[in-house]
C-alpha cells in the first residue's frame, strides 16, 4: 500500500467516523426496537345490555365483520354487560396500517346491524399505546375538577409541543357539569316528566344563526342566543306552561354545580390525582422527551405551588441505565481486547492501531444505523457491545501477520502487502461466516424477529465495516506507524510452551483421525444432554426498577368499597422502603383494554439505590397484600414485560385455554384447573379466568299493566334512566369550556334500590302510576364475562412463575393436568408466553439450520472442496456443549437471547477453523504432506487464533457479568458465546484436524507424518 493510498484510506475513515458521531447525536433512544404489532383492539359500548344480549347483538356481528377483512388471521373477544373488546390479529406478512384501514372499513359496514347508540372505537396497537412517562397531578387543597382544568388547559397542551410526542392522555379527569335535581312531587304537580324537562331546557338554550342581513352596505350575521352561563340562569329558565302560566326550572328542581359521574378513580402517593400519560412517536427520543418533561414539571411546580406533580413511571431511567451499562461494557470490553493485543505482540503500535480501529468501526456503524432509521435501544447497543471483540478480530489477524513479518525483518511495505495478499480471502470468508448466520433473522416474525433483527443488523453492519477497515484502514495505519515500531521481540517461553501444547493436542487426532468424528459426536451428545438440563424461558430476566400491580376487588364492590380496599394496598406500598412513587387506576388500566369498575392497576416505581432485587420486593409486597387485604386478587409483572405481553396478546407466562361449546362445562373445568395448579411450587398469581361483572337487578315490565296506563316499556325505561343516571339535556359555554346540564332525580334514587319502587310515573292522560304497579324486580346475581377465540367459547386459566423457569413450570402444569378427565366436547390448549417461546425457539432453530447451510456455502467458496468445509463445521458444532455448560454454571436459562448466542457460536468458531485450514490448504497445494501442513498451520496460526478468541471473550466479559439493566438482556448471549469459544480453544481445532484428515487419502499413508514437526 503506497503512502498516498494510506493517507486516502485514513482520511476516508476519519470522515466517515466523524459523520457517524454527528449522526449519533440525532438517533432517538428507546428501550426496545420499534415494534410493528400486527394487532388491533376494537371496543364497543352499547350502554347496559345484558352480557348474553351483548354477545348476540354486538360481539358476534363485529367478530364476523373482522374476519371479513383481508389479512385477519385470528379474532378473540371478551364480552361483558354493555361492552365488548374484539382483539384482531393480522397476518405477519401484511402491513399493519393497511390491514387496520381495511378492518375499519368492514367494521363501518357492520355498524348498521348494531343496536342504536352503540359506540365503536378501534385502535392499532403500537409502542405508542403505552406511556413512556406517567405524571400524577395531586393537591391537598384543590379538588380533582380544578386539577383537571390545570392538566387539560395548561399541562397537556405544553406536553403536546414536545418534539417526538405521540399522545398525551388524561386518566381520572373530573369534568364539571350543572345538575338539575328534580323534585318528584313538584314534577307531578306540574304534570311534567323528566324528558319534558330535558326537552324544555334544550329548547331554551339556543345559540343559532338566523341568517345574514344586509344593512347600510354591511353584511352581518344575525345570531339568536340565550347566553346562559351559570346555575342561576338555568334555574330562571321557563321550560313549560301550566294553565297559561310559565313553569320555571326552579319550580320543579334545584340547580347545583356538580361533577360528571364516572366509574374511574385514580390516585398517587400524594392522594387523589389526575394522571397524564405521555407516549412517543417512533422517531421520538425517550431520554429527550423525559428530560423536557422534567423541565416542564419544574416550571409547573413553581406556577402551581399548591399542586404536586410527580412521576409514577419514567421509562427514560431504564433507557439511561441501559445506555450507561452497555456503554461501560463497550469501554471495558475494548480495553480488555486491546490488552490482549498488547499482551501477545508486546507492541504499543499494534495496541494503538487496535484501539483506533474499534471506535472507528462503531462510529461508522452509527452512520449505518441513522441511514436505516434505527434507534439506540437495548438490542442495537447490545449488538455493538457484543461485537467489540469481533470488530477487532479482523484487525488482529492483519496486525499479527504484520508483526510476524516485522519480527522476521521483512521490509515494512512488503510485510503489509504480503499480509493482505495472504489473508484477504480467509478474512472475507471468516467474517462472512458470522454475518450469514444472522441473515435468516430477517424472516422471523413477532417480538423475537424485531428484537434480534435489530441486533443482527447492528452487529452484522459493524462486522462488514470492521472487515473493510481491516483490509484498507489497518494496513494504512501500519504503513504510517512503521517508523514508530521498535524491533519485534522473539516469542517468549510462555508462548512457545503454549504452542508446543497446542501442537501436541493435535497429534492424537493426526494419528487416529476418527477421534475427530468421535469427539464431535460426543460433544454434540453432551450438548443435547445439557440442553435437556438447562431451564427454558422466553425473555431474559432483568430488573426494570418498576412493576405493574393488577388488582380486582369483589364484583359487587361499590367504588367506595373498592377505594377502601385499595387504600390498604397503597398502605403496603407506602411502607415498602424501595417504593418511590406509584399511580393507581380503578375502572381503567394502562393501554386500550376493557376494564370493569372493580378492576384496575398500579404503576409502581422503585428507587435505584436498593439492596433487594425487584423479584424479592414483589414477593414481599404480594405476601403482605394477601395477608392484609382479603378478597382482592392481585397480579404482578414488570412494566416492559407487561407491555410486551399486552401488545403481543400473550400477557401471562402460563395460560391454559379451555375450549368447549357449553359455557357451564368450560367454566367448571377452568375452576378445577386453577385449583389443581395453584399449589404447585413456583406458580403464583393463579387466576381461573372467570371475570365476574357487577350483579344485576332485573326490572321486568308488566306489559299488560303498562298498557292500562297508556305507557310502553320505553316510557318506563326513559323515566327510570332519568331517575338513576339522568339525561344531559344541553350544554353551556363557560369560558372556554362546555359544561353539560344533566336532568336527574335526587341522590336517594341513585343510591337506594327500594326508592325506585316509589317513583310515580306520569301517564299520557295526566294521571300517575307507581312504578311498583308496572314492574317486577328480580335479583339476577353476577354474570361472567364471555371470552371467545376463533368464534369458539373459551376460558383462559392463567398464572405467573416465580423462582423457576418457564419450561419447568409448564412441565409441572402439564404433569398435574395429565390425569384430569375432561367433559365431553372440552379441549385444552397451552398459550401465553410459553406458546410464544415455543414459536420463537422453532423459528430460531430454523435460523440456526439456515445459518449452518449458509456457513457451509461460504466455506465451499473459501476452500472449493467439501473436506475442509465439513471439518470446519464439525469443529464449530462441537462448541455448542460449551455454551450450554456456561449457561448451566451461571444459572441462566435458555431463552431467546442465549439461543442467539448459540447461533453466533457457530459462525465465530468457524473463523478459527478457516484460519487454520486455509494455511494448510496452501501447503497441500504445494505438495506438502497433510500432517506436516497441519502442524505448520497450527504453529503459524496459533497466535491469531488465540488473540481473536481471547479478544472476543474479553469484549463479551462485561456483558457476561450482567452489570446494569442494559447488559442483563444480553448476558445470556454473552455467556453462551464465551462458553462456546472456550471449548473451541480446546476442542474445535482437534476435531477439525481429525475430520479433515479422515477425508484426505494421503493422510492414511503417512502415519508418522507428524515427525516433521519440531513442536
Amino acid at each position: 500500500m503506497t503512502r498516498g493510498n494510506s493517507i486516502l484510506a485514513i482520511f476516508a475513515v476519519v470522515t466517515a467516523a466523524t459523520l457517524g458521531v454527528i449522526l449519533a447525536l440525532r438517533i432517538p433512544s428507546a428501550v426496545f426496537p420499534e415494534i410493528q404489532f400486527n394487532r388491533a383492539i376494537v371496543m364497543a359500548d352499547a350502554g347496559d345490555l345484558p352480557v348474553e344480549q351483548m354477545m348476540v347483538a354486538v360481539t358476534r356481528p363485529l367478530e364476523e365483520a373482522a374476519y371479513g377483512a383481508i389479512g385477519v388471521t385470528q379474532v378473540r373477544s371478551t364480552t361483558t354487560r354493555g361492552s365488548s373488546e374484539i382483539d384482531v390479529t393480522f397476518a405477519s406478512n401484511t402491513r399493519p396500517l393497511t390491514s387496520f384501514q381495511m378492518l375499519q372499513a368492514t367494521l363501518n359496514e357492520a355498524r348498521v346491524q348494531l343496536p342504536a347508540g352503540t359506540q365503536v372505537q378501534s385502535r392499532l396497537l403500537t409502542t405508542g399505546t403505552f406511556p413512556i412517562v406517567d405524571i400524577s397531578v395531586a393537591s391537598r387543597t384543590r379538588d380533582l375538577a380544578s386539577l383537571t382544568d390545570i392538566a387539560r388547559y395548561d399541562l397537556v397542551p405544553t406536553l403536546h409541543r414536545i418534539p417526538g410526542v405521540y399522545r398525551v392522555e388524561m386518566v381520572g379527569a373530573k369534568y364539571r357539569e350543572y345538575v338539575v335535581q328534580l323534585d318528584p312531587i313538584k314534577l307531578l304537580q306540574h304534570q311534567l316528566t323528566p324528558s319534558e324537562v330535558a326537552a324544555g331546557l334544550a329548547h331554551a338554550n339556543v345559540i343559532e344563526a338566523a341568517g345574514r342581513v344586509m344593512d347600510s352596505h354591511r353584511m352581518m350575521l344575525a345570531v339568536v342566543s340565550t347566553e346562559l352561563h351559570d346555575a342561576d340562569q338555568i334555574a330562571a329558565l321557563p321550560i313549560a306552561s301550566l294553565n297559561g302560566q310559565p313553569v320555571y326550572v326552579r319550580d320543579i328542581a334545584s340547580v347545583v354545580e356538580g361533577i360528571r359521574e364516572d366509574y374511574i378513580r385514580t390516585s398517587c402517593e400524594n392522594g387523589p390525582a389526575v394522571l397524564v400519560g405521555v407516549s412517543r412517536q417512533p422517531d421520538g427520543s425517550t431520554i429527550g422527551i423525559s428530560s423536557t418533561v422534567h423541565g416542564i414539571l419544574r416550571n409547573f411546580r413553581a406556577r402551581y405551588p399548591d399542586a404536586k406533580f410527580s412521576l409514577s413511571y419514567d421509562q427514560a431511567g431504564l433507557v439511561a441505565e441501559s445506555v450507561k451499562s452497555v456503554r461501560d461494557a463497550i469501554v471495558i470490553g475494548l480495553g480488555l481486547a486491546v490488552a490482549v493485543v498488547f499482551g501477545f505482540t508486546m507492541s504499543a503500535a499494534s495496541a494503538v492501531i487496535a484501539a483506533i480501529v474499534v471506535p472507528c468501526t462503531i462510529a461508522i456503524t452509527f452512520a449505518l444505523m441513522a441511514a436505516t432509521g434505527m434507534t439506540f435501544n437495548m438490542m442495537t447497543l447490545g449488538g455493538l457491545a457484543a461485537g467489540i471483540g469481533l470488530f477487532i478480530d479482523d484487525a488482529i489477524v492483519v496486525i499479527e501477520a504484520v508483526h510476524r513479518a516485522h519480527a522476521e525483518n521483512r521490509d515494512p511495505a512488503a510485510a503489509v502487502s504480503a499480509a493482505i495478499a495472504e489473508l484477504g480471502r480467509p478474512l472475507i470468508a471468516s467474517t462472512a461466516t458470522v454475518v450469514v448466520v444472522f441473515a435468516p433473522l430477517i424472516f422471523l416474525t413477532g417480538v423475537t424477529g424485531v428484537f434480534f433483527r435489530a441486533l443482527a443488523l447492528t452487529l452484522g453492519g459493524g462486522l462488514l465495516v470492521s472487515l473493510a477497515l481491516a483490509l484498507y484502514f489497518t494496513p494504512a495505519l501500519e504503513s504510517l506507524l512503521q517508523s514508530l515500531r521498535r524491533p519485534a521481540r522473539a516469542s517468549g517461553r510462555i508462548f512457545e510452551g503454549m504452542r508446543s501444547l497446542y501442537v501436541a493436542s493435535l497429534k492424537p487426532f493426526m494419528r487416529l483421525p476418527a477421534l475427530g468424528l468421535i469427539a464431535a459426536l460426543a460433544s454434540i451428545g453432551a450438548a443435547y444432554m445439557l440442553y435437556r438440563a438447562v431451564g427454558v424461558d422466553y425473555l431474559p430476566a432483568m430488573d426494570e426498577g418498576a412493576f405493574v400491580l393488577d388488582y380486582a376487588t369483589p364484583p359487587e364492590s361499590t367504588l367506595h368499597d373498592t377505594d377502601a380496599l385499595i387504600h390498604k394496598i397503597t398502605a403496603v406500598l407506602r411502607s415498602t422502603p424501595e417504593v418511590v412513587a406509584y399511580s393507581r387506576r380503578t375502572g381503567t388500566q394502562l393501554g386500550f383494554f376493557l376494564t370493569e369498575s372493580n378492576r384496575g392497576d398500579m404503576s409502581v416505581r422503585l428507587t435505584s439505590h436498593r439492596t433487594r432485587g425487584i423479584n424479592a420486593i414483589i414477593d414481599s409486597v404480594r405476601a403482605r397484600i394477601l395477608a392484609t387485604v382479603p378478597g382482592v386478587r392481585v397480579e404482578f409483572s414488570q412494566v416492559l414485560q407487561d407491555l410486551i405481553g399486552d401488545l403481543s396478546g400473550t400477557p401471562e407466562p402460563v395460560e391454559v385455554k379451555v375450549f368447549g361449546a357449553d359455557q357451564a362445562s368450560i367454566e367448571a373445568t377452568a375452576r378445577k384447573i386453577a385449583d389443581l395448579i395453584r399449589p404447585l411450587p413456583g406458580i403464583v398469581d393463579v387466576y381461573n379466568g372467570l371475570t365476574e361483572s357487577l350483579p344485576e337487578q332485573e326490572i321486568l315490565v308488566d306489559e299488560a299493566a303498562a298498557e292500562r296506563y297508556g305507557l310502553n316499556p320505553d316510557d318506563i325505561r326513559t323515566q327510570l334512566r332519568a331517575a338513576v343516571q339522568g339525561t344531559v339535556a344541553t350544554y353551556l359555554r363557560v369560558g372556554d369550556q362546555l359544561r353539560g346540564v344533566r336532568v336527574r332525580y335526587p341522590d336517594e334514587y341513585h343510591t337506594d334500590l327500594a326508592a325506585l319502587s316509589r317513583i310515580m310515573l306520569q301517564t299520557p292522560g295526566g294521571g300517575r302510576a307507581p312504578l311498583s304497579n308496572l314492574v317486577t324486580m328480580r335479583w339476577l346475581g353476577k354474570s361472567v364475562e364471555l371470552d371467545r377465540e376463533r368464534l369458539r367459547p373459551v376460558v383462559h386459566v392463567t398464572a405467573r412463575v416465580e423462582g423457576i423457569d418457564l419450561g419447568t413450570a409448564i412441565g409441572e402444569v402439564k404433569a398435574r393436568l395429565s390425569g384430569l378427565t375432561l367433559p365431553a366436547g372440552v379441549t385444552l390448549e397451552y398459550g401465553g408466553l410459553y406458546a410464544q417461546q415455543q414459536k420463537a425457539f422453532h423459528q430460531l432453530s430454523l435460523v440456526l439450520l439456515a445459518g449452518v447451510i449458509a456457513t457451509f456455502i461460504i466455506l465451499l467458496w473459501e476452500f472449493a472442496r467439501f473436506a475442509p468445509a465439513i471439518a470446519v463445521l464439525a469443529g464449530a458444532a462441537s462448541c455448542l456443549a460449551g455454551s450450554f455448560a456456561a449457561l448451566m454454571l451461571a444459572g441462566v436459562t435458555l431463552n431467546i437471547s442465549s439461543f442467539m448466542g448459540l447461533i453466533m457460536v457457530i459462525g465465530i468458531s468457524a473463523k478459527n477453523g478457516i484460519l487454520l485450514l486455509d494455511h494448510a490448504e496452501h501447503d497441500l497445494s504445494a505438495g506438502v504432506d497433510p500432517r506436516t501442513a497441519l502442524v505448520t498451520a497450527a504453529r503459524m496460526r496459533l497466535r491469531p487464533i488465540l488473540m481473536t478468541t481471547l479478544a472476543t471473550i474479553a469484549g463479551l466479559a462485561p456483558l457476561a457479568l450482567g452489570l446494569g439493566a442494559g447488559a442483563k438482556i444480553q448476558q445470556p448471549l454473552a455467556l453462551a458465546v464465551i462458553g462456546g469459544l472456550t471449548v473451541s480453544l480446546l476442542l474445535a481445532t482437534p476435531v477439525a484436524v481429525g475430520v479433515f484428515l479422515m477425508s484426505h487419502p494421503r493422510a492414511w499413508d503417512a502415519p508418522n507424518g507428524d515427525r516433521s514437526s519440531d513442536g
